[in-house]
């Protein structure tokens, strides 16, 4: 009797062995954090900010401004449209980055010349690595209310595993085989 749960542990030694120099699988998992949001509002200078006092101006200044030069030809200019250029309201959007650390969108809007919003929609992404082994070995021991005792010995391959213990009661004298099936969830 104890010859045989002496085998049976030495020979779990042994293949656990085996088993524990088998291959690791790397599955990568993609998780995706909450997404960051924000609009930024540039503030639009009025007239009141500029304060311009032209009679401190250096006389350099209105040197350039005077001086007279010939036109030759004449253009025809669309006002008009230059207005409707100027007045409108364009969008812009950028993806400054999209990699494993996630993605970065800028959106922007522009009237009169210049920038009026900017927002942004950042979306962090984490790659997890985890290893997963093809086989493992599963040892314990277990001990029934009918006074049996014994070890367990079971072997997964994947999602699928298969386990046998070996059970003896002390009352009795008696000796049961029990074998099973596992499905990993």
């Amino acid at each position: 009797m104890k010859r045989i749960i002496i085998i049976s542990f030495i020979l779990g030694l042994v293949v656990g062995f085996f088993l524990k120099k088998q291959d690791y699988k790397v599955m990568i998992k993609e998780v995706k954090g909450d997404v960051i949001k924000e609009v930024v509002n540039v503030p639009f200078p009025t007239l009141e900010h500029f304060k311009l006092d032209i009679s401190n101006l250096p006389h350099y200044v209105f040197k350039e401004i005077i001086k007279v030069d010939t036109v030759t030809s004449f253009f025809n200019v669309d006002t008009l449209a230059i207005l409707k250029d100027y007045l409108a309201v364009k969008k812009y959007s950028y993806t400054l980055f999209n990699n494993e650390h996630g993605k970065l969108i800028l959106n922007q809007n522009t009237q009169y010349n210049s920038i009026v919003t900017t927002s942004y929609n950042y979306e962090p992404r984490k790659l997890l690595e985890t290893k997963l082994k093809r086989w493992q070995l599963l040892i314990g021991a277990g001990y029934s209310s009918s006074n049996y005792i014994g070890p367990t010995v079971g072997i997964l391959y994947k999602n699928i595993g298969l386990f046998g213990s070996y059970r003896y009661n002390f009352n009795d004298q008696k000796n049961t085989i029990d074998l099973g099936l596992l499905f990993r969830i």
